[in-house]
């Protein structure tokens, strides 16, 4: 999977998911990585490993603190078994 094209446009889904979707303000206020898979296959069609989404969340971070979109040193962290924004 690493290779392919859904693979590389799995962290734009991602990060889409965390922009709409995981809010205090409105929308779930955390997700478990275990959620994050199951959105990616729903969303997808495909199942995707966990390492990735954790590499993919620090892909997210490192992106959000570069383009001045936070001055946190996380955009998404973790509290327990969960991810916050």
């Amino acid at each position: 999977m690493a290779n392919s094209e859904l693979s590389k446009l799995k962290i734009l889904f991602i990060y889409d998911y965390f922009k709409n979707q995981v809010s205090a303000e409105g929308g779930k206020e955390a997700v478990s990585v275990s959620e994050l898979i199951s959105y990616l296959e729903e969303t997808t069609g495909t199942t995707f490993e966990r390492k990735s989404i954790y590499a993919d969340i620090s892909k997210i971070n490192e992106y959000v603190q570069k383009s001045g979109q936070t001055n946190d040193s996380d955009w998404i962290y973790t509290e327990g078994k969960k991810y916050r924004r």
